[in-house]
C-alpha cells in the first residue's frame, strides 16, 4: 500500500466517496478492506485507478502516487456486439 500524494486523508476521501460501505459496494470488495485503508492511511495499488476514477467523478482532488501532472484516461468504451454473418444464399 501507498499512501497519497496530497493532503487528503484516505479517511476524508472514503468519506468524501459516501463512507466505507459505498466505496466496498462500487468496487465489490468488503466495507472492512476499505477500513483497512482508512487505517493505514492508503490504497492498495490494484485499487487506486478505479478509487482515482471515483474520486473524479465527485469532484474530488486526490490521484494516487505517482500520479502528479497525469491525466486519467476515459474509460474504454463497452465492446460492439458483432454483427450477424450474412447467410450464403446460394441457389
Amino acid at each position: 500500500m501507498t499512501g497519497p500524494v496530497d493532503s487528503t486523508s484516505i479517511r476524508d476521501l472514503v468519506r468524501a466517496l459516501g463512507g466505507p460501505a459505498a466505496v466496498g459496494r462500487a468496487l465489490g470488495i468488503t466495507l472492512e478492506a476499505v477500513c483497512n485503508w482508512q487505517r493505514h492511511n492508503a490504497v492498495p495499488e490494484a485499487r487506486q485507478l478505479a478509487v482515482w476514477r471515483m474520486a473524479q467523478a465527485a469532484g474530488l482532488p486526490w490521484r494516487p502516487p505517482g500520479a502528479a501532472g497525469l491525466t486519467l484516461p476515459a474509460p474504454a468504451p463497452p465492446p460492439q456486439p458483432e454483427p450477424p454473418l450474412a447467410q450464403d444464399q446460394a441457389a
